[in-house]
């Protein structure tokens, strides 16, 4: 019959399994979603047609970089507007897995810019691209300068009309590790509470002492 110290070792190597499969390293099981709105000064969204899209996010990696994609097709209908004006901004957010954004699968948020200075900076650069910063919540220091990342915005014209057509964020290898470690605490934080911590975990200790006990009163008639 194995002992405590071996149950509690193959308790800790299993426990090491699932957090690796967690963390996944190699990021061979990664999936995730965007959304991103035109809002107002105000931070309200507007309604009209070419004020929100969303998408699937997927992960490229090359270079030491870490770059997470969504694309979207050209769209009479459903698409996303940059338009050259000063009081409307460009949002938006990805996050990780689930269908449904929440704060424990937050990728990160867009840091608002006005589609006016997006367009602006294109036509300055000459090109079709513009950047925008986003903050990842779960880095230390998020807020910092350092930590905020890069979005480029690529778009394309179509009947004057100045559509997105990919959003790319572009991460550091050691940023995309921080955000990833910081996530599997939520998991194994859940794990601790599912496993039964504080007082129910000291009532089984005390309930598995006095079974110990009586087997030994038992032994000993």
């Amino acid at each position: 019959m194995p002992t405590k110290e071996e149950k509690e070792q193959k308790q800790r190597e299993a426990e090491i399994k699932s957090e690796k499969k967690v963390l996944n390293e190699d990021d061979s099981s990664f999936c995730g979603f965007s959304s991103f709105q035109i809002v107002d000064s105000d931070g309200l969204q507007k309604m009209n047609k070419g004020s929100t899209m969303s998408g699937v996010v997927h992960i490229e990696k090359s270079g030491g970089k870490v770059e997470l994609v969504t694309s979207f097709p050209s769209d009479p209908l459903y698409y996303l507007e940059l338009q050259r004006d000063a009081q409307l901004y460009l949002y938006g957010s990805m996050w990780y897995g689930e269908e449904k954004a929440s704060k424990t699968n937050s990728i990160g948020r867009i840091i608002p810019k006005s589609t006016k200075a997006l367009i602006d900076a294109m036509e300055k650069s000459g090109s079709n691209v513009a950047e925008i910063s986003e903050m990842l919540p779960f880095l230390k220091n998020a807020a910092s300068k350092d930590k905020l990342a890069t979005m480029k915005i690529s778009t394309i014209e179509e009947k004057f009309v100045t559509k997105v057509s990919e959003a790319r964020l572009v991460l550091t290898e050691a940023a995309w590790l921080e955000w990833k470690t910081y996530r599997l605490n939520f998991w194994k934080l859940s794990k601790a509470w599912g496993s039964g911590w504080g007082d129910k975990k000291e009532e089984e200790d005390d309930k598995e002492g006095k079974d110990k006990d009586g087997d030994e009163k038992m032994k000993d008639k």
